[in-house]
C-alpha cells in the first residue's frame, strides 16, 4: 500500500515576503520584497506571470485558469483584480474580509477571498468574535460578500449573510469554537456553501440568487426499527441508528467549524467539533466519521472527492473517505491547504514554506 507523505519543502527564497496557493492546487503567488508578484505552476515552479504592485497586499486569491489576480490590503482596505499582465479590470472599497479574534488579532489570506472559475464573481468572508456590552458573553459573526466582476454599470454588490433568512441587513451571531470563515466556490462556480445560524449547511444558488435548503437532510431515506423495546430511526446508509427531532443528537446543534469543496468535482465537507462529514454537493447522503483534530483553521479536498486534508493547532490530517480512516500526515501547523489534480497536496505554513505531500513514486 502506497503511503502518502511529505516529498518536497518549498522554502521561501531571498526577497520574497507572501505566498499564496491558488485553490486548485496549480499555481501559487509570490509577493517579493521589490513589490513584484510572480506567479508560478506548482507542477514545475515554472513563472508563468509577473506584474508590479504599488502597495504590498495583504492577501491574494488565483483564478482557476491562472488569468486572474485578486489583491486585498486592509489598511487602506481595497480589493482589486488584475489580469495577469498587471492591468487592473476592477476594483472596490466595499465589504471586508478576515478574522478578527476577541484578543484584537487580525488574520487574512487567501482562504478569505475566492474568484469564481469563470471567472466572473469575486467572494469575500469575514467572521469576528467580541464581548457584547450587556451580559460580557462571547459572541460571534460570520459575513460573505459577493460581487459581480462583469455587472454593467459599474461593479454590482450584494451582502450574503450566514443567517437562515438571508435578509439584507441582518446577520449571524454564533458562537462556534474556534470561528473560521473561508470563501469558496463549487467546481462549476454555482454554489456558494453556507455554514448557517441553524447548524445547517446550505448553498447560495448564483444563477436563481436564493438560498437552497439545507444539505444535511437525511429524513429522505430512514425507517423506523426495533432497538431493544424501543422504535427508532434506522439510517441504512450510516448502518446506525440516528437522531429525530423526538431524540436529538446534540453533535447536530453545534454550527459547522469549517467546509470545503472539491475544486474538481461536485463533493463537500464540512467539520463539526468531533465529527467529519463527506458527501456529494447536492445529494443527502453523507459519510460521518469521528475527527480528532482540534482548532483546524484550513481545509480541502481532493479533485476526485475521496481525500480531506485539515490544518489543525500543529498538525496536518488527512481523511481517505474509501478506507473511512484518517491519519496524521505532517506534525507542523499548516495556514493553507490546496490539492493539485495529480493528487499531491500542498500546504502553506506561517513563514510561507511549502511542503508538498504525495504518495511513494
Amino acid at each position: 500500500m502506497k503511503t502518502f507523505q511529505l516529498r518536497e519543502t518549498w522554502a521561501p527564497e531571498d526577497g520574497v515576503l507572501r505566498r499564496a496557493l491558488g485553490r486548485d492546487g496549480r499555481r501559487y503567488a509570490e509577493v517579493r520584497e521589490d513589490l513584484f508578484l510572480e506567479l508560478r505552476t506548482t507542477a514545475t515552479r515554472e513563472r508563468t506571470a509577473r506584474m508590479k504592485l504599488s502597495e504590498l497586499p495583504d492577501a491574494v486569491a488565483i483564478s482557476d485558469d491562472g488569468q486572474y489576480v485578486a489583491l486585498v490590503r486592509r489598511d487602506p482596505y481595497e480589493v482589486h483584480v488584475r489580469t495577469r499582465s498587471g492591468r487592473v479590470v476592477w476594483r472596490t472599497a466595499e465589504g471586508r474580509c478576515g478574522s478578527t479574534h476577541e484578543d484584537g488579532t487580525y488574520e487574512l489570506d487567501e482562504r478569505h477571498v475566492a474568484l469564481s472559475p469563470e471567472p466572473r464573481a469575486l467572494l469575500l468572508a469575514a467572521d469576528e468574535r467580541f464581548r457584547e456590552q450587556t451580559m460580557r458573553r462571547l459572541q460571534s459573526a460570520r459575513r460573505h460578500y459577493l460581487f459581480d466582476l462583469k455587472g454593467r454599470g459599474g461593479p454590482r454588490s450584494f451582502e450574503v449573510y450566514s443567517n437562515i433568512a438571508l435578509q439584507e441587513g441582518r446577520a449571524c451571531w454564533n458562537v462556534p469554537d474556534p470561528l473560521r470563515s473561508n470563501a469558496s466556490f463549487s467546481a462549476d462556480g454555482r454554489w456558494i456553501p453556507l455554514c448557517m445560524g441553524d447548524a445547517s449547511v446550505r448553498l447560495w444558488d448564483r444563477e436563481q440568487a436564493r438560498l437552497r435548503e439545507p444539505a444535511t437532510r437525511r429524513g429522505a431515506r430512514l425507517r423506523q426499527k426495533r432497538d431493544g423495546d424501543l422504535w427508532r430511526w434506522w439510517d441504512p446508509v450510516q448502518a446506525r441508528f440516528v437522531p429525530t427531532p423526538r431524540y436529538p443528537d446534540p453533535i447536530y446543534a453545534q454550527i459547522p467549524q469549517l467546509l470545503a469543496v472539491s475544486p474538481g468535482g461536485p463533493t463537500i465537507a464540512w467539520l463539526r467539533e468531533g465529527l467529519l462529514e463527506l458527501g456529494a454537493l447536492l445529494g443527502t447522503d453523507y459519510v460521518e466519521h469521528p475527527c480528532e483534530a482540534h482548532w483546524v483553521r484550513a481545509m480541502a479536498i481532493d479533485h476526485v472527492g475521496e481525500r480531506v486534508a485539515l490544518a489543525a493547532e500543529s498538525s496536518v490530517y488527512l481523511y481517505s473517505a474509501p478506507r473511512r480512516a484518517a491519519r496524521e500526515i505532517f506534525d507542523q501547523q499548516a495556514q493553507t491547504l490546496a490539492f493539485s489534480p495529480s493528487g499531491r497536496l500542498y500546504a502553506r505554513a506561517r513563514d510561507h514554506a511549502i511542503y508538498v505531500f504525495g504518495e511513494e513514486a
